[in-house]
């Protein structure tokens, strides 16, 4: 799913409709300490990304709602508990209601992108150093999965409907810098063409200024009454006309200084609104039959693996995924997660709801280990998933299919070297995460940790601690480590401290598709033919015993 994406320089988390983006720089037993409001958001350690945020131009802006970079201090446990209680009351909030919920968030291998898929049909693609948004491309059915290729060029997304289609990760920019620049010329050429029509101007008035110069020397000879009478009545004409003429220029220079302006401004915000919503066509890569649930691809490009909701993991060449390498077929249910081993990309590793683990050779389509988790699951463990399975048998509308264990929700590998790695499984409705490791080829049980609530999602970190978020607990973003085959909480991690200050922000968290939708229903036909057969039956033998009038049973019986 993809809920939870640590980078080298970030760690975001998805909480709800937005995601925490936490600097990982110098993190390490490091308290989050407040953030003043006239603090530069460019240096918080916290950022908040949405789909209605604005652009990096805007951040200093005085509204607070759309803005992107919101201080983590705006929301508190306080908030979190009024969100719960309205929504106990029948009501709900108005955050939850009127954004759409984010699906998956993934970073580029460099660091570089980040991409966010949206339940609203869009994906949404972020520039890490400046924190800006690049593009927002529109996609056709609700996304399920997203990938970035290794050279940050193509993002794939995966789909409802079963298909993949790829997008250009930074989008198609309408203007370049050097258009920008040889427009901005253009601009001043025209201003310098405007300055020129004013000197013209000027010139001429000069020169009218001279002819009545000559005009007064030639007055002068003529005689001193005409000349004086015609010097004042001149001046007087010249004066008024200088002074119209002054305000005439005065009103054109500023009309045509304000439809410049408002005409640059327009063609920027046209500019400014083509590059926030890049209209780009989307291209095919390939096609299932049903549902798709998980994607990868490897590092050097060569193959993306999809799985689906009929059971298959499917291995395609890339882009020409119409050559299928090979089909992994092993699981029972459908294929929730499938993800290479970090340091041996040579194995992948799948989860799906019939609750088992599976290994593969997946270019040889070989199941190398398979790890059924109903063996390591303490029954006590399974008390809400048995109790969601009396409520289903009680319906008497419509009953769902639920199988006799839950399935595997999600799961998280850590590499400690080409061959051992460690697996964190999450079970759906289960309070509890998993600990498997893998000695290739064989998968062994570390230890079954009881947590208060479910965990939505898991995640390790760089520095080797497990992150795992709990919707309905008092931290809600909680840091263990693995010591002698156990998890302690860290108590005292930052990422800790910022769960209870973003408390606000964790109401209705999306934690991947229903589980109870996507098993298969399983409808019993034979039951309804016993009946209508033993009636069928029963008034054949009345009708032998002459206890009821034979009949026909068609025309030529």
């Amino acid at each position: 799913m993809g809920l939870i994406e640590v980078a080298q320089n970030f760690t975001a988390i998805v909480c709800g409709s937005d995601v925490l983006i936490y600097n990982n720089r110098n993190s390490k037993n490091q308290k989050l300490d407040p953030v003043s409001d006239n603090e530069n958001h460019e240096n918080s350690k916290v950022k908040i990304l949405n789909q209605d945020s604005i652009d990096e131009k805007h951040k200093n802006s005085k509204t607070q709602i759309n803005d992107p970079f919101r201080k983590y201090e705006s929301f508190n446990v306080s908030e979190n508990q009024k969100a719960k209680e309205g929504n106990s009351n029948g009501g709900s909030s108005n955050k939850t209601n009127s954004l759409y919920s984010i699906v998956s968030v993934k970073a580029s291998r460099d660091g570089q992108y980040l991409a966010i898929a949206f339940e609203e049909k869009s994906a949404v693609v972020w520039c890490t150093k400046t924190w800006t948004r690049l593009c927002i491309h529109r996609l056709v059915k609700r996304p399920m999965a997203i990938a970035i290729t290794s050279d940050s060029s193509t993002l794939l997304v995966a789909d409802k409907s079963g298909d993949v289609y790829s997008f250009p990760l930074k989008g198609s920019q309408p203007k370049d810098k050097q258009d920008r620049l040889s427009e901005q010329e253009k601009n001043e050429g025209k201003g310098e063409e405007n300055q020129e029509e004013n000197n013209e101007g000027e010139r001429e008035k000069y020169q009218e200024k001279n002819n009545g110069e000559r005009e007064k020397d030639r007055e002068e000879n003529n005689g001193e009454r005409e000349k004086d009478q015609e010097e004042n009545n001149r001046g007087e004409r010249e004066k008024d006309q200088e002074e119209n003429n002054k305000r005439g220029r005065e009103k054109d220079q500023e009309e045509n200084n304000k439809g410049g302006r408002e005409k640059d401004q327009e063609e920027n915000n046209k500019g400014e609104k083509e590059k926030e919503v890049t209209p780009v066509t989307p291209k095919p890569i390939l096609g299932h039959l049903s549902m798709l649930l998980d994607m990868a691809i490897t590092e050097d490009d060569k193959y993306i693996i999809t799985c689906d909701r009929d059971e298959k993991i499917r291995v395609s060449h890339y882009p020409n995924s119409y050559n299928i390498v090979s089909f992994c077929l092993g699981h029972k249910e459908f294929v929730t997660q499938v993800e290479l081993l970090p340091q041996n990309n040579n194995l992948l590793l799948s989860c799906s709801g019939d609750g088992t683990l599976i290994l593969w050779d997946y270019l040889q389509g070989e199941c190398l280990a398979e790890l059924d988790t109903r063996e390591y699951t303490p029954c006590d463990l399974l008390h809400m998933y048995e109790e969601d399975r009396k409520q289903n048998e009680k319906s008497e509308s419509f009953k769902k299919f639920l199988p006799d264990f839950p399935g595997v929700k999600h799961f998280a590998v850590r590499s400690i070297n080409a061959t051992q790695h460690i697996v964190a499984v999450v079970l759906d409705r289960v309070p509890a995460i998993l600990l498997f490791q893998i000695d290739v080829p064989n998968m062994t049980p570390i230890v079954v940790k009881e947590l208060e609530d479910q965990p939505g999602e898991v995640a390790w970190l760089q520095s080797g601690e497990l992150i795992h978020v709990h919707e309905f607990s008092r931290d809600i973003i909680t840091v263990s480590e693995l010591q002698n085959n156990d998890l302690k909480p860290v108590a005292e991690h930052p990422l800790v401290s910022l769960g209870r200050r973003c408390a606000g922000l964790f109401n209705g968290v999306y934690d991947g598709p229903d589980f109870d939708v996507l098993y298969k229903q399983q409808y019993d036909n034979v039951a309804d033919y016993m009946k209508k057969k033993q009636k069928r039956l029963a008034v054949e033998k009345a009708a032998q015993d002459g206890i009821i009038v034979p009949f026909k049973k068609g025309r030529w019986s």
